[in-house]
């Protein structure tokens, strides 16, 4: 009886899984939906619109007054990347969307020999990737950051820089006022890039207004030349 009781058990299990399947969604077979944007470029104006603009230099200083220079290097022409994001969970249904396009984006890079340490301040236009297949774009602000001993940049900090057709209600807005080292900044993004090396604050009238180095020095804007 108890062979007969094992093998009862067995067909209730097999049949209440064969029952299940039923219920389970069926395979997209064409996941993951992908579209091709194309290309997007920065507006004219908004090559011109950064702070270090047409400047040779930038200067630092610690909460001690230490000073610290930078040297401009800009970028002759904008360059060009070729993209493929995927980005899962984006439907109800959880299937997720692979997209490719052409992004634009310009660079001023930030050099101190002193402090032996590099930014890269892009420019970058590209799309909303969360409605997929729009042609929702924004001129973005990426700040790149290598620390002594790195082999390469890491970013650390990022902004809408020029909205243009980007959905507002997905944007952080800047903080009104900060004060560092007893010097007021007024719109600061104080926000960083999960797993950067340190803080970056940035706005529109000064590019980088304060940093925090490997070390956990902080830096605040003194002014450009």
């Amino acid at each position: 009886m108890k062979k007969v009781g094992y093998l009862l058990f067995g067909i209730c299990i097999l049949t209440a899984l064969g029952c299940g399947n039923r219920f389970l969604r069926e395979v997209d077979t064409s996941y993951p939906t992908e579209f091709d944007l194309g290309p997007f470029n920065l507006l004219e104006e908004t090559r011109t619109q950064l702070a270090y603009h047409d400047r040779e230099s930038v200067f630092f200083v610690d909460e001690n007054s230490a000073s610290a220079g930078f040297d401009i290097i800009h970028a002759e022409t904008p360059g060009i990347d070729s993209l493929n994001v995927f980005v899962d969970n984006v439907y109800d249904d959880s299937t997720g969307v692979r997209t490719t396009y052409v992004s634009q984006y310009l660079d001023d890079t930030l050099r101190s020999a002193a402090l032996n340490l590099e930014f890269i301040v892009r420019l970058r236009a590209r799309p909303n990737l969360a409605n997929p297949g729009s042609r929702d774009v924004g001129d973005w602000v990426e700040v790149w950051t290598k620390e002594p001993g790195a082999d390469a940049f890491r970013k650390t900090f990022e902004t809408v820089f020029n909205q243009r057709s980007w959905p507002g209600d997905e944007l952080t807005p800047p903080v009104d006022e900060v004060t560092i080292f007893n010097r007021i900044f007024q719109d600061v993004w104080m926000h960083q890039v999960a797993g950067g090396p340190g803080e970056v604050w940035f706005n529109r009238q000064y590019g980088i207004v304060s940093f925090t180095d490997g070390s956990g020095r902080q830096w605040r804007f003194q002014n450009l030349e």
